[in-house]
Protein backbone atom coordinates (compact mmCIF):
# COMPACT_ATOMS: atom_id res chain seq x y z
CA UNK A 1 0.00 0.00 0.00
CA UNK A 2 2.82 2.38 0.91
CA UNK A 3 4.53 2.03 -2.38
CA UNK A 4 1.58 2.37 -4.36
CA UNK A 5 1.24 5.93 -2.49
CA UNK A 6 4.70 6.43 -2.95
CA UNK A 7 4.33 5.87 -6.99
CA UNK A 8 1.28 7.90 -7.27
CA UNK A 9 3.32 10.99 -5.06
CA UNK A 10 6.28 10.75 -7.76
CA UNK A 11 4.36 10.64 -10.80
CA UNK A 12 2.25 13.86 -9.61
CA UNK A 13 5.99 14.86 -8.44
CA UNK A 14 7.14 14.09 -12.07
CA UNK A 15 4.13 15.61 -13.99
CA UNK A 16 4.54 18.99 -11.76
CA UNK A 17 8.36 19.21 -13.10
CA UNK A 18 7.44 19.10 -16.48
CA UNK A 19 4.86 21.50 -16.38
CA UNK A 20 7.28 23.46 -14.86
CA UNK A 21 10.39 23.24 -17.26
CA UNK A 22 7.89 23.34 -20.19
CA UNK A 23 6.61 26.60 -19.05
CA UNK A 24 9.61 28.32 -18.01
CA UNK A 25 10.96 27.09 -21.77
CA UNK A 26 8.29 29.03 -23.42
CA UNK A 27 7.89 31.55 -21.64
CA UNK A 28 4.89 30.81 -19.87
CA UNK A 29 6.00 32.28 -16.61
CA UNK A 30 7.38 35.90 -17.41
CA UNK A 31 5.72 38.96 -17.32
CA UNK A 32 3.26 40.23 -19.84
CA UNK A 33 5.21 43.18 -22.27
CA UNK A 34 3.07 46.57 -21.74
CA UNK A 35 0.25 47.31 -24.02
CA UNK A 36 1.23 48.52 -27.38
CA UNK A 37 -0.51 52.29 -27.20
CA UNK A 38 -3.47 52.84 -29.89
CA UNK A 39 -2.56 54.89 -32.77
CA UNK A 40 -4.08 58.53 -32.49
CA UNK A 41 -7.34 59.25 -33.68
CA UNK A 42 -7.76 60.50 -37.31
CA UNK A 43 -10.32 63.25 -37.90
CA UNK A 44 -11.35 62.41 -41.05
CA UNK A 45 -13.79 65.76 -41.01
CA UNK A 46 -10.72 68.19 -40.69
CA UNK A 47 -8.58 66.54 -42.95
CA UNK A 48 -7.56 68.35 -46.16
CA UNK A 49 -5.24 67.26 -48.75
CA UNK A 50 -1.74 68.38 -48.48
CA UNK A 51 -0.94 68.68 -52.33
CA UNK A 52 -2.93 68.44 -55.84
CA UNK A 53 -1.12 65.61 -58.41
CA UNK A 54 0.62 67.59 -61.05
CA UNK A 55 -1.51 65.78 -63.47
CA UNK A 56 -5.33 66.64 -63.89
CA UNK A 57 -6.36 63.59 -65.65
CA UNK A 58 -8.42 61.08 -63.95
CA UNK A 59 -6.63 57.88 -63.24
CA UNK A 60 -8.24 55.08 -65.16
CA UNK A 61 -8.58 53.11 -61.32
CA UNK A 62 -10.93 55.55 -60.57
CA UNK A 63 -13.41 55.01 -63.24
CA UNK A 64 -14.28 51.52 -64.45
CA UNK A 65 -13.94 50.20 -68.02
CA UNK A 66 -16.47 50.86 -70.39
CA UNK A 67 -19.04 48.67 -71.38
CA UNK A 68 -20.27 47.85 -74.84
CA UNK A 69 -23.32 48.22 -76.12
CA UNK A 70 -23.94 44.35 -75.92
CA UNK A 71 -22.62 44.28 -72.11
CA UNK A 72 -25.14 47.56 -71.87
CA UNK A 73 -28.50 46.00 -72.84
CA UNK A 74 -26.93 43.17 -70.98
CA UNK A 75 -27.07 44.94 -67.58
CA UNK A 76 -30.41 46.65 -68.42
CA UNK A 77 -32.18 42.75 -68.95
CA UNK A 78 -30.87 41.39 -65.67
CA UNK A 79 -32.03 44.97 -63.21
CA UNK A 80 -35.46 44.34 -65.22
CA UNK A 81 -35.15 40.72 -64.38
CA UNK A 82 -34.26 41.54 -60.57
CA UNK A 83 -37.23 43.86 -60.82
CA UNK A 84 -39.41 41.12 -61.29
CA UNK A 85 -38.15 39.21 -58.81
CA UNK A 86 -38.22 41.29 -55.79
CA UNK A 87 -41.65 42.42 -56.97
CA UNK A 88 -42.63 38.39 -57.27
CA UNK A 89 -40.84 37.58 -53.88
CA UNK A 90 -42.34 40.38 -52.17
CA UNK A 91 -46.33 39.49 -53.22
CA UNK A 92 -45.33 36.34 -51.46
CA UNK A 93 -44.22 37.58 -48.55
CA UNK A 94 -47.06 39.41 -48.01
CA UNK A 95 -49.67 36.46 -48.55
CA UNK A 96 -47.39 34.25 -46.13
CA UNK A 97 -47.65 33.63 -42.25
CA UNK A 98 -44.32 33.04 -40.35
CA UNK A 99 -45.85 33.13 -37.21
CA UNK A 100 -46.27 29.01 -37.48
CA UNK A 101 -44.03 26.80 -38.31
CA UNK A 102 -47.07 25.04 -40.75
CA UNK A 103 -47.32 29.17 -42.28
CA UNK A 104 -43.30 29.40 -42.68
CA UNK A 105 -43.23 26.13 -44.64
CA UNK A 106 -46.18 27.00 -46.87
CA UNK A 107 -44.24 30.68 -47.59
CA UNK A 108 -41.26 29.03 -48.43
CA UNK A 109 -42.66 26.16 -50.97
CA UNK A 110 -44.34 29.26 -52.85
CA UNK A 111 -40.96 31.13 -52.91
CA UNK A 112 -39.14 28.18 -54.39
CA UNK A 113 -41.64 27.98 -57.00
CA UNK A 114 -41.30 31.99 -57.52
CA UNK A 115 -37.89 31.25 -57.52
CA UNK A 116 -37.73 28.56 -59.84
Amino acid sequence: MLRILVYVAALVALFAGAIMYGGNAIGAWDPLPPAPTPPPAVKLAKAKPKDKPASTKPSTSTKGPRLTPAQKLWVKKADALCRESRAAAQAVMVQGNTSTPAGARQLFTRMKKVNA
